[in-house]
Parts: structure tokens; C-alpha cells; sequence
């Protein structure tokens, strides 16, 4: 009898190790799924950090600022006067100086910017539950009225043309018709996004 007892105990003691082994393993698994899930977070919220601190930086509010006075109050919201209007521009702000105060300079802000979004978007690191509440935040009709057409039609007048005397623009230049064709199906996503999206 006493040396049943002295096994059971024997036994227990041995049995010791292996469960504290196994329990060291369970902890470490547990550490490492934690700390890939705050990983995970942190990159979240520093993407959606950048993404607004870069909308609401200066130098992006006076860009937007400048697109929308040209397009609605020089422009009439008409795009082609806008297109012949941004080409006119281009030629008369190309010696200056100061190229961050261009037109051209702003829209090509504005727009590297959204083509940014839309590639995060695409990338699907954001969970479309935080796009409901960034499209309540840009402007994305800046790309349908402004930036798609420009880019479409009047970069291509301006970027690749050699400004000559009397020699006219080259009209059928493609002009990164990949970066539109990205920004057009960003807007047409967000659009479609439904509901409140504070709820």
C-alpha cells in the first residue's frame, strides 16, 4: 500500500514538468498572437493617421482650395473650359520660380494623394469599415470633376510637349491612363459603400 502511494506521488512530481512545458508553450503562443494582434492595430491606425494628417496638412487644403477656385469660379464647372483654361495656366506659371504656388504642382499633389488612398484601398490593410468613415471625410468628388479629366485630357498637353514657337500640343499622348482608371473605381467603391457610417 505505502508503495502505491510513493508512485502516485513519484508519478505526480514527474508529471510536474511537462505540465508547466506545456503551459510555457500555451503562454507563448498567447504572447504571440497578442502581440501580432496590436501589431496589426498600431499599423492600422498609423495608416488612417497619415491618410488624414496628410488631408489635413496646409499644403493639401490650399491645393484642394486652389482646384475648387479654379474649377467653380474660373471654370464655370465646365470642363472643357477647365482643360483649355489649365493648359493656359501651364504654359504661364512653367518659368516661375516658386513651383509649389502652380496649379500644376497642386493638382499633382492632390492627386498623388488620392491615388495613394485608392492603393491602400485596394490593398485591403484597411478594413472597409474605417472606409465609410474616410470617404465622409475627402472630397471625392474632386476626382470625377477635376483631377480624372485634367489627367486625362490637358496633362498630356502639357507634360509632354516641347513648347516651340508657334507649334501646337500634342493632343494624343496617353497620359497615365493606369492612375485614372485607379481613381475612377475608388470613387465608384466608395460611392457604393451604404448607410451611416458614424453607426
Amino acid at each position: 500500500m505505502d508503495n502505491e502511494v510513493i508512485k502516485v506521488v513519484i508519478q505526480g512530481q514527474t508529471n510536474w514538468p511537462l505540465i508547466l512545458s506545456a503551459l510555457a508553450v500555451l503562454i507563448s503562443f498567447i504572447a504571440v498572437f497578442v502581440s501580432i494582434w496590436f501589431n496589426k492595430k498600431s499599423f492600422t491606425l498609423q495608416i488612417l493617421n497619415n491618410l488624414f494628417n496628410e488631408y489635413r496638412s496646409v499644403e493639401m487644403f490650399k491645393a484642394i482650395k486652389e482646384l475648387h477656385h479654379f474649377y467653380y469660379r474660373e471654370c464655370h464647372e465646365k470642363t472643357q473650359e477647365m482643360i483649355s483654361n489649365y493648359v493656359k495656366r501651364f504654359w504661364e506659371e512653367e518659368t516661375k520660380e516658386d513651383q509649389e504656388k502652380t496649379l500644376h504642382f497642386m493638382r499633382r499633389l492632390v492627386s498623388n494623394y488620392y491615388q495613394t488612398a485608392a492603393m491602400i484601398y485596394f490593398s485591403g490593410v484597411l478594413p472597409k469599415r474605417w472606409w465609410h468613415k474616410i470617404k465622409v471625410t475627402l472630397d471625392v468628388t474632386i476626382i470625377t470633376d477635376i483631377l480624372n479629366p485634367l489627367e486625362t485630357e490637358a496633362v498630356g498637353q502639357c507634360v509632354y510637349t516641347k513648347k516651340e514657337p508657334g507649334s501646337q500640343p500634342d493632343k494624343s499622348k496617353p497620359v497615365k491612363p493606369a492612375q485614372v482608371k485607379l481613381m475612377e473605381r475608388f470613387y465608384q467603391e466608395l460611392i457604393k459603400l451604404p448607410g451611416d457610417p458614424w453607426k
